[in-house]
C-alpha cells in the first residue's frame, strides 16, 4: 500500500505503513464549543518515505498535517530507536543471552526503571479500554453518573472537561470537587463521590486485569497509587464526556 501526501509544498510517497489511527476530539471553553472531531496518525506509527531529501530538514522543521500549531504533525524521520541494531540499546547486550534458554533469570537493579516503566503503559492501557468499555453503555452512566439525555449539557460538560484538563494534583481533586458540589443537578452528585471515595474508580472498574500488569508492583500499590487513581478518573470521565456528547448530538438532530 502507498499513499501520496501533499503537505506544505511537499509531495512524498508513503509505503509500507504501520499506522496506528486515533481520533482527537476537544473543546473550546471560550467558544463552548466542541472542536471538530478528526481522524490522526498516532504517535508511535512508522512509515517509508520517499521524498525529495532535501526537503528532509523542511519536514522535520515543519512537520506534517493539520494543527501543528498545537503540537500536531512532528516527525522523526530515521529515529535512533528504530534503525539502532538491537545490541545498541540499553537493553539490547540481554536479548541474546536470554533467548531460548528455558530458563528464568533474575533482574538486576538497572532493569527495574525500564520495567517500571513498562509496567505502567501496561495499566494505563488497561484502564483506558476499561473506561471505554464501561461508560460506552447509556444505562451504565445514568446509574452510577446519573447522567440523562439532558444533564449535564453542553456548557456543563465544557466546564468539566475544562477541570479535567487540569487534574495533574491532589489540589486539582479538589477544586474539580468544589465544582461539582455547585452543580445542582442529581449528576453532579454522584460524579462527586467519585473524587471523595478513593477505592471507588476502581470497584468501577473492576474489570481492569491489573494482575498481569504488575511487573514490579503489586496489584494492591497500583490501586494505591494517586497517580493511577487520577489517571484512571480522567480516562473515565473524559470516554464518558464523549460518549454523552455524541448522545446530545444525535439527540439534537434528531429534534431538528
Amino acid at each position: 500500500m502507498a499513499l501520496t501526501l501533499k503537505a506544505a509544498g511537499i509531495e512524498a510517497e508513503i509505503s509500507q505503513l504501520s499506522l496506528k489511527l486515533v481520533r482527537h476530539e476537544g473543546w473550546m471553553p471560550r467558544a463552548g464549543l466542541p472542536k471538530p472531531s478528526r481522524l490522526a496518525i498516532g504517535a508511535g506509527s512508522v512509515c517509508v518515505l520517499d521524498c525529495d531529501p532535501a526537503k528532509v530538514q523542511q519536514i522535520l522543521a515543519a512537520g506534517l498535517g493539520l494543527r501543528r500549531a498545537e503540537g500536531f504533525g512532528v516527525v522523526q524521520i530515521n529515529s535512533p530507536f528504530v534503525t539502532a541494531p538491537l545490541s545498541a540499546n540499553s537493553h539490547g547486550e540481554d536479548c541474546d543471552r536470554w533467548e531460548d534458554d528455558g530458563k528464568a533469570h533474575e533482574l538486576n537493579g538497572n532493569d527495574q526503571p525500564y520495567l517500571k516503566q513498562v509496567e505502567n503503559t501496561c495499566v494505563r492501557e488497561r484502564i483506558r479500554e476499561r473506561a471505554e468499555i464501561l461508560v460506552s453503555k447509556v444505562s451504565w452512566r445514568k446509574d452510577n453518573l446519573g447522567w440523562s439525555e439532558g444533564a449535564p449539557n453542553m456548557s456543563q460538560l465544557g466546564n468539566l472537561r475544562a477541570f479535567m484538563g487540569r487534574l495533574e494534583s491532589e489540589a486539582d481533586i479538589n477544586a474539580v470537587s468544589t465544582y461539582l458540589r455547585g452543580v445542582k443537578p442529581d449528576w453532579g452528585g454522584k460524579v462527586l463521590a467519585l473524587f471523595e471515595n478513593s477505592p471507588l474508580i476502581w470497584e468501577w472498574l473492576k474489570g481492569v486485569q491489573l494482575l498481569e500488569c504488575a511487573i514490579v508492583s503489586t496489584p494492591e500499590e497500583i490501586m494505591t497509587d494517586k497517580t493511577f487513581r487520577r489517571y484512571a478518573i480522567l480516562c473515565l470521565l473524559s470516554a464518558a464526556m464523549r460518549a454523552h456528547k455524541r448522545g446530545l448530538e444525535k439527540l439534537e438532530l434528531e429534534n431538528t
